[in-house]
């Protein structure tokens, strides 16, 4: 019975280089983004994290990460002549323009989006443990006073005729459910419409 011969094929040399190259490039930038903020070169950090974040992000809970227990969503609508628009999510957008082109800013714009968010989420608590809060309550708060900025300065309505704008905030909660599946419940909060004054 004929033994069976085996292959005699080999990777060519170019193409393990290239995959160990790409192996240690990708190894030392996950490095890099744990341990080379105080060492590194700044430009060197600001490739590093547009690589890393958000698909090889890394933090010492890899092992056993903790459930995220809720994530915040800042939303607003405007009202103009031709009447209310539909909610908007531009953190939303700017993450799916950072999923496009890992190398832009969009990342930087989604973590501004989230911190306003978790502002916006703790005006709401803040606003709620005073006995018979005033439109002035929420609308003087730092988080909405951002929030109007960017709606009035930097969206897609800047250069229309806003009549009256609300902001508000998606909230999806996480929690385990009675057999240990991790299950998730959407809230949304509204703060009181705004007019401007002309």
């Amino acid at each position: 019975m004929p033994v069976q011969n085996s292959s005699s094929y080999r990777l060519p040399p170019a193409i393990l280089w290239i995959i160990i190259l790409g192996f240690s490039l990708h190894f030392f930038s996950v490095l890099g983004y744990q341990f080379g903020n105080e060492v590194l070169p700044k430009k060197l950090n600001v490739i590093i994290d547009r690589y890393s974040v958000p698909w090889f992000y890394q933090n010492y809970y890899m092992f056993a990460p903790d459930p995220t227990y809720h994530i915040n969503s800042f939303i607003y609508r405007v009202e103009t002549d031709s009447g209310w628009s539909d909610w908007q999510e531009p953190g939303l957008e700017e993450l799916n323009r950072h999923w496009q082109n890992r190398f832009g800013n969009s990342s930087d714009m989604y973590d501004m989006f989230y911190g306003l968010s978790n502002a916006l989420f703790d005006g709401i608590i803040f606003v709620n443990f005073i006995d018979n809060p005033t439109d002035e309550n929420w609308f003087s708060l730092p988080a909405h006073n951002a929030a109007e900025r960017y709606i009035k300065k930097n969206s897609t309505y800047a250069d229309a005729e806003i009549l009256s704008f609300q902001v508000g905030v998606k909230t999806e909660h996480h929690f385990f459910d009675n057999e240990l599946h991790i299950q998730k419940k959407e809230v949304f909060q509204k703060y009181p419409i705004k007019t401007i004054q002309r």
